[in-house]
């Protein structure tokens, strides 16, 4: 039996973005180029039991289907580094050919008809030409994944392809959050805040008719935290919340437009998928409006399920999958999705009227045949008389009468989940010859609000819910060497693990990933420091004292475990100096450590990082624990 091995990163192929034109299933399939160092992204489809490549220029970005035809961006044409082009290409088969280009700087996309394109546009409106330098007036004034935002805003154009002519229909000062089309698309709701020199963290909500050029806003800002909105049948139905309890984090509710705003239905659970993983890529929709019903993705301890809501407010369960479901569409009776199901790598699957849920692509087979996939085991326990669950990962050929080492790894967020689905970093340690352990503490996702909420007491309560998860799993598992412990995570998990080793010395090493280890500089370095630190450890910058006391740079002098930092320069997130706070301290103090920093990633290397990056960082960490720990 073959091992899992770090370089089949090289290997995967992920799916996402599933769209629907009468017996044909759309998709985009992404696969990581070693020569390129990046990832090709072409279009496929699924009909007549086959799979068909459409594209094979690995460009792809955005896509829309307009009966037997697809629309879609690509960035194939080297030359036309200032322009956005479209392509269009059949689905009866030939080649694709361009259909227009243009100078706005597009990042999705609606098709009205066959002359008219809703286009949500990312905006500058800052004249000034700079080099070498920048300039800031407001917050946030960067965000990882976008770079520095200087005066960008998200605004909505209507364009004719063929008179090259493009209007906005939104204002210049309205930064977009989301915006949906009419099925009969004669009007849009959009979300939108105003572009403040501090954000007020509410929204707006809009309705345009495309015939009478008439703006009009249902909600102000001022009222409203506001995700998403949507038509149903003549109603409008949006998400999001009023005064909250439990913070930012808060899981939306649904409220109806009827003479007035009223509560539709008093949601307690998260409307998407939480479920973490390092095998996918892409971005897709967890909400559709099919059959006067809303239907969307929830995480329910640790698996997602597709519920629908109606406007009489009846919330349904509609597909529990016991797994992932990372992308989805519905037709007719069927629902099609893309997921990670039974230890599997993502692949496209339907689920059927009679509850069948079929598996239809095969992509990455044969990357898993006769090859050590571990399976987790389930492990329940109590803290605090809370009802706590955590899995473990088997070594390979595991032999009662050995030793062996494990490694904790600890997941972001903190309102995220871990699930039984593929992993690919921990499935290359258990075929390594590594027990490995993950939990879901308080904080997590999955469990509605009082659970996850944690506000001001990171460090507490998540710590103990951690600490007795390892002792079980010692107690449970007695070939574990309790002298051959390794700790990880990122963000949040990376701030765990700051903070674990601070307050215990029972792990021999580890490796922080992208982590906090100061809320004080946090709050004004981090692209959401500014609200998140208040949010989170609630306290600002008027109380110093409890910043301090959360911070794991407090507890320095009780750090002795060897610790690897994994860091990237482009990470705003968790910035740069929240590791090399840290590791100027244990360099000092005499601790053993070591720092990688990654040039040109950010807050997403280990899941959607350069191929070759996302190696060497798997490589790192393996490297330390086994110098370590074997």
């Amino acid at each position: 039996m073959q091992d899992i091995k770090i370089n089949d990163i090289l290997e995967q192929t992920y799916l996402s973005d599933i769209k629907v034109s009468d017996d044909a299933v759309i998709f985009l399939k992404h696969q990581a180029s070693a020569d390129q160092n990046d990832y090709d992204h072409d279009l496929y489809m699924y009909r007549d039991l086959e799979t068909i490549a459409l594209t094979n220029d690995h460009n792809v970005r955005s896509y829309e289907v307009n009966g037997q035809e697809v629309i879609f961006i690509s960035s194939k044409d080297e030359k036309a580094k200032d322009e956005t082009v479209f392509y269009k290409i059949s689905l009866r088969g030939g080649e694709s050919r361009e259909y227009f280009r243009t100078k706005l700087k597009v990042t999705s996309f609606k098709m009205i008809d066959a002359d008219h394109l809703l286009l949500s546009v990312n905006e500058s409106h800052d004249e000034e030409k700079r080099e070498g330098y920048e300039v800031f007036t407001k917050l946030p004034f960067y965000m990882n994944g976008s770079g520095y935002l200087q005066e960008k805003t998200t605004r909505l154009y209507l364009y004719r392809p063929s008179t090259n002519q493009y209007a906005p229909i939104t204002a210049k000062d309205l930064d977009i959050d989301s915006y949906r089309l009419h099925e009969t698309k004669d009007k849009i709701l959009y979300v939108a805040h105003a572009s403040l020199r501090y954000p007020s963290f509410k929204n707006s909500l809009h309705l345009f008719d495309f015939k009478t050029q008439e703006d009009k806003e249902l909600i102000k800002e001022e009222d409203y935290m506001i995700n998403d909105a949507f038509f149903i049948k003549d109603k409008i139905v949006f998400i999001g919340n009023g005064e909250v309890i439990h913070g930012i984090n808060e899981n939306d509710r649904f409220f109806i437009i009827d003479e007035g705003v009223h509560l539709l239905y008093d949601n307690e659970d998260s409307l998407y998928n939480s479920i973490g993983s390092d095998v996918r890529l892409g971005h897709s929709d967890s909400f559709f409006v099919h059959d006067d019903k809303l239907y969307m993705l929830k995480t329910i301890m640790h698996y997602s399920e597709i519920a629908s809501l109606d406007l009489d407010g009846k919330n349904e369960e509609v597909f529990i999958s016991g797994g992932s479901i990372d992308h989805y569409a519905l037709v007719d009776d069927k629902i099609y999705l893309i997921g990670l199901f039974d230890g599997a790598l993502q692949e496209l699957y339907v689920y059927t009227k009679d509850h069948q849920l079929k598996k239809l692509t095969s992509f990455n087979d044969h990357l898993l045949e006769d090859h050590y996939i571990a399976r987790p085991e389930r492990i329940v326990f109590s803290n605090d008389d809370t009802e706590l669950e955590g899995w473990v990962l088997l070594p390979k050929d595991h032999d009662p009468q050995k030793s062996y080492p494990a490694i904790l790894d600890i997941h972001g967020g903190p309102k995220t989940v871990y699930g039984e689905v593929y992993y690919h970093e921990m499935q290359v340690w258990a075929n390594k010859g590594y027990f490995v352990m993950f939990c879901d503490p308080r904080g997590s996702d999955g469990r509605g609000n009082e659970f996850m909420d944690i506000f001001g007491r990171y460090g507490t309560i998540d710590y103990e819910d951690i600490m007795k998860f390892v002792d079980t799993v010692l107690e449970k598992y007695p070939t574990i060497d309790r002298n051959r412990l390794g700790i990880t995570g990122g963000s949040y998990g990376g701030f765990m693990t700051n903070w674990i080793i601070g307050h215990t010395d029972r792990f021999k090493c580890a490796a922080t990933q992208r982590s906090i280890s100061d809320w004080i500089s946090f709050y004004g370095t981090s692209d959401i420091g500014h609200y998140f630190t208040t949010d989170q450890i609630k306290a600002d910058l008027d109380n110093i004292e409890k910043l301090w006391w959360h911070s794991p740079l407090k507890y320095i002098d009780s750090m002795t475990t060897p610790t690897l930092f994994i860091h990237s320069d482009e990470d705003y997130r968790c910035p740069l100096s929240q590791g090399l706070e840290l590791y100027t301290s244990l360099i000092k103090k005499g601790v053993e450590a070591r720092f990688v920093l990654f040039h040109h990633e950010n807050h997403e290397l280990s899941r959607s990082g350069r191929p070759k990056n996302r190696i060497k960082r798997l490589e790192e960490i393996t490297a330390w624990f086994d110098r370590h720990l074997k």
